[in-house]
C-alpha cells in the first residue's frame, strides 16, 4: 500500500541521513564558529580593543567631567588626584581624538577639546583595562612641542 512504500521510504532517507553524517556535520560546523569566534575576541582584547572603547571612555568625560569622576576612571585612582585631573578638563561635548596608541592592558588617547572662547586645548590621556573595557588612570595637558 501507499501508507507502507511511505514509510519505507522515510526508513531509506533516515538511513541515508545516518550514512552521510548530517548531524555531526552541523555539530562540527558550530564547533568550528565559535572557536572562530573566540579566536577573533581574544585576538581584538590582545589588540586593546574592548567594550566601550577608549574612544567612548574619553568622549564621556569630556561630555560631562563632574560625572566622570565617579564613572569613568579606574577604582584604584585616588578621589583627590581625580579632581586634580578634572580642573584642566574643558567640558566639550564635540572632542576631537587625535589618535589613540592601544596595547593589552593600558593605552593612550590624545584629544583635543575646544573651548568656549574657540580655542583649543590637547590632553594626553592614560586608560587601563577595566574587565574588557577602559577606564582613565590619568589626565595631562599634552604640548607636542615637548615630545
Amino acid at each position: 500500500t501507499d501508507a507502507e512504500l511511505e514509510q519505507w521510504s522515510r526508513g531509506l532517507a533516515k538511513q541515508d541521513r545516518k550514512r552521510r553524517n548530517v548531524g555531526l556535520k552541523i555539530l562540527l560546523f558550530f564547533v568550528v564558529v565559535i572557536v572562530l569566534a573566540a579566536a577573533g575576541g581574544v585576538f581584538a582584547y590582545i589588540q586593546g580593543y574592548g567594550w566601550p572603547t577608549q574612544q567612548d571612555v574619553v568622549k564621556s568625560m569630556f561630555a560631562d567631567p563632574s560625572a566622570a569622576k565617579e564613572s569613568a576612571f579606574a577604582p584604584d585612582v585616588d578621589a583627590s588626584k581625580i579632581d586634580g585631573m578634572i580642573d584642566p578638563v574643558v567640558a566639550d561635548p564635540n572632542v576631537k581624538i587625535d589618535g589613540v596608541n592601544r596595547s593589552m592592558a593600558d593605552s593612550t588617547v590624545y584629544a583635543t577639546a575646544t573651548t568656549e572662547g574657540g580655542g583649543s586645548v590637547q590632553y594626553q590621556i592614560s586608560m587601563v583595562r577595566d574587565g574588557i573595557g577602559w577606564k582613565i588612570s590619568n589626565v595631562e595637558l599634552y604640548f607636542p612641542s615637548q615630545s
